[in-house]
């Protein structure tokens, strides 16, 4: 017997965008674990059935069969093909979708109008939409869609502390250069590397991971800081606060105050190196 799902009214993000559907498309329903489309009577419309399918935005509804997603029209009928690993729901024209660890946005074709690139990308509202790149928030527009960058950073040395945070399933890793995970995801949460240790979050605890994904420091702590000069503050779970090397080792006041005085005369004695070469150039050849 097919009975109407109504599990989409749990979210405001995809309520808001019900509010651009035609009021007599057809809807989603369940036929037993599978997803079919219904007419306004609870009628089945088309024969098919999809392992997941979204409602109609803007005439077009995300479907999958298996692991793949693809595009229906209004009419159920197929458009392009189904090739993406996530596709949502169309708002402003766009829809986003993600192919490999990169999401971008399709047009009503079924084309990239913005190609992947991005590690999460939102619905558009008024013109721009929230996306992130390497895991730090950033908002693009539908006419300033940061041309180039893709290059730029497909330029870059894969030695920097760039490894790209991603999500699936909600679960975060890192991927590298080639979109690959490093490690299946499994994370609350994955931050940005710094000094070649990247934060994440499991079971509420903060720990931090190397570049190759895996983990350094042992998740422990109710709060943690990325690493600057060596050190990283971070607080235990009895709210005991303290800074920590790259080893994970607690330091001591005492300890803590000896390698920062060690790195800041290492960086006034980089600072003199360059001045003193500086002055020993010829204006010649400046």
């Amino acid at each position: 017997m097919v009975k109407t799902w109504m599990a989409w009214v749990c979210s405001l993000a995809i309520a808001g965008a019900f509010s651009h559907g035609a009021e007599n498309t057809p809807r989603p329903g369940l036929e037993g674990e599978r997803f079919v489309y219904l007419d306004e009577s609870g009628g089945k419309v088309w024969p098919e059935q999809w392992d997941w399918a979204w409602p109609f935005t803007e005439e077009r509804a995300g479907v999958r069969r298996g692991p793949r997603w693809g595009l229906l029209d209004a009419q159920g009928r197929k458009v392009g093909q189904a090739r993406f690993d996530w596709v949502g729901m169309f708002s402003e024209g766009l829809a986003p979708a993600r192919q490999g660890a990169k999401w971008g946005y399709l047009n009503r074709e079924g084309n990239w109008a913005i190609a992947p690139f991005y590690s999460d990308a939102r619905p558009f509202r008024q013109g721009v939409a929230a996306v992130q790149i390497g895991g730090s928030p950033n908002v693009v527009s539908k006419a300033d869609q940061l041309p180039g960058l893709p290059e730029i950073y497909g330029k870059l040395s894969k030695r920097i502390d760039l490894q790209v945070p991603a999500s699936s399933g909600g679960k975060w890793a890192l991927i590298n250069a080639r979109d690959n995970y490093l490690s299946p995801p499994k994370y609350e949460a994955v931050l940005d590397a710094s000094q070649e240790l990247v934060l994440f979050k499991e079971q509420g605890a903060w720990g931090y991971l190397n570049l190759r994904g895996e983990v350094a420091i042992p998740a422990k702590y109710l709060k943690a800081s990325p690493f600057r000069d060596g050190l990283a503050e971070v607080t235990l779970m009895n709210c005991r606060s303290g800074k920590i090397d790259r080893s994970g080792r607690w330091l001591e006041t005492e300890k803590v105050l000896s390698q920062e005085l060690k790195n800041s005369r290492a960086a006034l004695a980089e600072v003199a190196t360059a001045s003193s070469e500086s002055k020993a150039i010829p204006s010649s050849s400046r």
